[in-house]
């Protein structure tokens, strides 16, 4: 496992994290559109018996006389029919005779089906279909029967195919009244609580028209669920970052540091991340993602115990060993106790660099309690970051390392030779020890070689990064 490993499992975790739960609340929604649906459907159809009720008071109270309709009684009835989209047609039933109905005006009928309440006769007297009849009292010798018109849907017919079940009787009647099953009786009485709203669920239907009324709450979750995978997924990775060092798969390389005679003095410990495959992972990978989420102090740490883990038995105490810090790092009292107890085994030596200003007014305060235990200070990368003079006034520093940047081209840059010139100049002035950085052949050292600030050098020329075993081996043969 290395770095891109870890980002590359966490963008993958936190992903099907946020789809997981989005296909949950997609889900949910979907359930919640159907039953809110039906729910919209049944409350509609019912509502057209109810006004029933409503329609079976007003006609009591007008026609609590009636007989043989008159001519009003009959245009009071068929302006009741035209107002009312959902009544097809009214019959008037007279001591158990039918005398008059808006579809066919006055008649003289032996009736049939003049119980009181609601029935389904299974065949009308005009198309053949199942049709709803609702019948009332009006006086003691006059009932008046309404007919309903077929079921229409609405809502429900966006996710499926309804229909309305007689629990009772176990009828099924689709849209139109179309029956499902043959009726068995020309007349069923039923009450309104036998029926039932049931839809034939389409799903590719139910699945757009939950989107189409539910687009909005998609959008938002979406985009919800988008700065939560953010948030997670720098939330895994840290997480992650944390276990490997608790693991320690990055571990301390150290690259030598050599005086003029080319002689190993030292080396500044370097962090390197070791994959499964012994694949060794550069800083540059690594570095600004542990700064990132601001736990470089945590990879100090590691690095700081296990250079002490390594060098407790040994006595290297003539040895100089330099590690990078930042001013955190240099306030954490557990950074502190390490440096300390290594201290007392080598000279040690903590490298700032200078991209980045110290702003805690006890810097020096707290530089002097290292320096009670023999610890030095360098600047690190000089002439990459913010090249303040100030720091060399400001704090107390025992060595400059040169930017590898200015080594680079000191053979064939005028203009990086009179920085190395200036540097040694100043360093001549201030009485610091220079230390060049990435020397990589002998036409580079040979140019540094004249200036008598620089005594050590560090870079490929002399040795690559090693690891600890390999590092106090090599120094001490």
């Amino acid at each position: 496992m290395n770095n891109r490993h870890i980002r590359y499992s966490s963008w993958m975790v936190s992903i099907l994290a946020s789809f997981l739960v989005f296909m949950i609340f997609f889900v949910g929604l979907v359930v919640y559109h159907k039953d809110i649906t039906i729910e919209s459907e049944s409350s509609l159809q019912r509502s057209k018996f109810d006004k029933l009720f409503v329609i079976e008071k007003d006609l009591k109270h007008k026609f609590q006389q009636l007989t043989i309709p008159t001519v009003n009684d009959e245009k009071e009835l068929i302006k009741l029919v035209s107002c009312k989209c959902h009544i097809s047609s009214v019959a008037v039933i007279y001591k158990g005779k039918y005398v008059y109905s808006t579809f066919m005006g006055l008649v003289s009928m032996t009736g049939n089906n003049i119980d009181s309440g609601f029935a389904l006769r299974a065949k009308n007297s005009i198309n053949d279909i199942p049709s709803i009849q609702y019948v009332f009292p009006v006086n003691e010798n006059t009932k008046i029967k309404l007919y309903l018109k077929p079921f229409e849907f609405s809502h429900a017919k966006e996710m499926g195919i309804p229909k309305i079940n007689f629990r009772l009787s176990d009828i099924d009647l689709y849209e139109g009244n179309e029956p499902l099953n043959e009726l068995t009786s020309d007349i069923f009485n039923f009450d309104l609580s036998d029926l039932e709203l049931l839809v034939e669920i389409d799903y590719p239907l139910l699945f757009s028209s939950m989107i189409k009324h539910h687009r909005i709450k998609m959008v938002l979750m979406l985009f919800i669920l988008l700065g939560v995978s953010f948030q997670l997924q720098k939330i895994i990775e840290c997480r992650l970052l944390l276990y490997v060092l608790n693991k320690q798969w990055i571990i301390p390389y150290i690259q030598p540091i050599v005086n003029r005679n080319g002689e190993h003095i030292g080396g500044e410990v370097l962090a390197r991340w070791v994959d499964e495959k012994g694949k060794v992972v550069s800083p540059a990978y690594f570095i600004p993602t542990f700064e990132n989420y601001n736990i470089i102090m945590l990879l100090t740490r590691s690095l700081l115990e296990q250079v002490s883990h390594y060098v407790r038995g040994m006595n290297v105490a003539p040895l100089r060993l330099s590690f990078n810090l930042t001013e955190e790092c240099l306030f954490d009292h557990e950074v502190f106790k390490l440096c300390a107890k290594l201290s007392q085994k080598c000279n040690l030596v903590l490298e700032f660099t200078e991209t980045s200003l110290f702003s805690d007014p006890k810097v020096n305060e707290v530089m002097g309690k290292y320096r009670k235990f023999g610890i030095k200070f360098a600047i690190d990368d000089y002439g990459t970051g913010n090249s303040s003079l100030s720091y060399l006034l400001d704090y107390q520093f025992d060595y400059v390392k040169i930017d590898k940047h200015f080594i680079d081209n000191i053979c064939t840059d005028q203009r990086s030779r009179h920085v190395v010139e200036c540097v040694c100049a100043m360093a001549e002035r201030f009485n610091l020890d220079l230390i060049p950085e990435g020397v990589e052949n002998e036409s580079q050292r040979a140019s540094l070689e004249q200036y008598s600030r620089v005594t050590y050098y560090q870079g490929y020329l002399f040795s690559k990064p090693l690891c600890l075993s390999d590092f106090f081996h090599s120094t001490w043969n």
